[in-house]
């Protein structure tokens, strides 16, 4: 079986899947090979692989990297900067993390 963030990933790998095709495609084939997901949170199963704590470090590390560049995509795409800055950002990533949640978790 082969695994796609698109239909095998969390939440964040779900709604990042045409990113990672258009720009980090890595992600995905590494992700595939080497980490996956049953689409519930849980690691795919790697038969015979010897170093499961590493792998899981590896997978943890890579998701991290993943979240920093969807949320910075997020900002850009939000046009942010294009504003003048009166006290705003604190305000924008509360607001937007808020307007994110509640789209995802009504």
């Amino acid at each position: 079986m082969t695994y796609t963030v698109k239909n095998h990933g969390d939440i964040i790998e779900e709604e990042a899947a045409e990113l990672i095709s258009e720009r980090f495609p890595q992600y995905e084939l590494v992700w595939q090979s080497y980490i996956g997901n049953k689409g519930n949170n849980t690691i795919a199963e790697l038969p015979n692989y010897p170093y499961e704590d590493k792998r899981k470090n590896f997978a943890e590390n890579s998701y991290t990297v993943l979240e920093s560049v969807f949320i910075i995509d997020q900002i850009l795409k939000s046009k942010i900067f294009e504003r003048t800055i009166k006290n705003q950002s604190t305000n924008f990533m509360k607001r937007e993390v808020s307007l994110y949640m509640e789209k995802k978790y009504p």
